[in-house]
């Protein structure tokens, strides 16, 4: 058996050090992960220009068709270099059981996602009390129609903050401890960045480069209860114009939709025009408001 590297492994290994050491010292390093995100989205796509995330993947669904070794070499200077984007989460646990668990309409769909860089995904498996048996499980899916409902509750979700899906081990028959019973359910986040970084921060990645951060009572940021309001009364920035489109009978075109959406929308922003503080009416109900924050980093309202 040989187990010298092959040509392509030997520069792999050599192009993704080289990158690592022009693009990922340790000073660039402790500013990334002090930042809200806690990695460079940058850098994220970078390595999917650069084929690292499809690596491990099928080719039929936009991967490299590599091995464990091609991963191994990769994961390997990702640790000497305390890379902080979540490939491990995301291209090995994520994409591992998709290849593993999925059916062929979902590697077809999230798989090419993963590749392009589109996608990040955690794994959401621990439980209080469950230490290293998988199998005790307390979570529940319950049948609904034509999906599941899931409640429970999971603790040291790896890279949540930064996942666009997670996957969630979840029992759906017998009893805590049985080693039977359990399935995987992929589960789109959507609320759980806004709310983490207006809890964290007040800012969101964009508001960031906008200038603006969410504050509770007090200027600072909103607490969990808050947040989570908030992000419910924000739909009413959508809710109302797709109402309206499907009232108009408009729903049998993108075009048509997209107007009563960006009508509604331009409604609800100059409605706060009536209101003496200019906060937008579901910021008023939520007890939030947005302030402008200078280059100092003071806010002003």
């Amino acid at each position: 058996m040989d187990f010298n590297l092959s040509e392509e492994q030997k520069l792999l290994a050599d192009s993704v050090e080289s990158w690592l050491q022009d693009k990922y010292d340790f000073d660039r390093w402790r500013k990334l992960v002090k930042t809200d995100l806690g990695y460079s989205e940058e850098n994220w796509q970078t390595m999917a220009e650069l084929g690292w995330l499809c690596i491990p993947l099928p080719e039929d669904h936009g991967g490299l068709g590599g091995g464990s070794v091609d991963t191994m070499l990769l994961a390997e200077r990702f640790g000497r270099h305390l890379v902080a984007e979540p490939y491990f989460s995301t291209v090995i646990l994520g994409a591992g059981l998709i290849m593993a668990a999925g059916d062929a309409k979902q590697q077809a769909e999230y798989l090419p996602q993963i590749a392009e860089g589109k996608v990040k995904w955690a794994f959401a498996f621990a439980e209080h009390g469950s230490r290293f048996a998988l199998n005790e499980v307390r979570t529940k899916a319950v049948k609904d129609g034509g999906g599941w409902g899931i409640s429970g509750k999971k603790i040291v979700v790896r890279d949540a903050p930064s996942a666009n899906r997670l996957i969630v081990l979840a029992r759906t028959a017998g009893g805590d401890a049985d080693e039977t019973g359990l399935g995987l359910f992929v589960v789109a986040v959507l609320a759980l960045y806004f709310v983490w970084c207006w809890t964290r921060s007040g800012q969101t990645l964009p508001m960031q480069t906008w200038r603006i951060r969410l504050e509770g009572p007090g200027g600072r940021p909103p607490g969990l209860a808050r947040a989570l309001g908030r992000f419910v009364c924000a739909w009413v920035w959508v809710l109302p114009g797709l109402g309206l489109a499907h009232l108009l009978g408009w729903t049998g075109s993108g075009w048509t939709v997209f107007v009563a959406l960006t009508g509604w929308v331009l409604t609800y922003a100059l409605l706060s025009r009536l209101r003496a503080d200019r906060q937008f009416w579901h910021d008023a109900l939520c007890g939030t408001r947005l302030v402008l924050v200078p280059a100092s980093g003071r806010a002003a309202s």
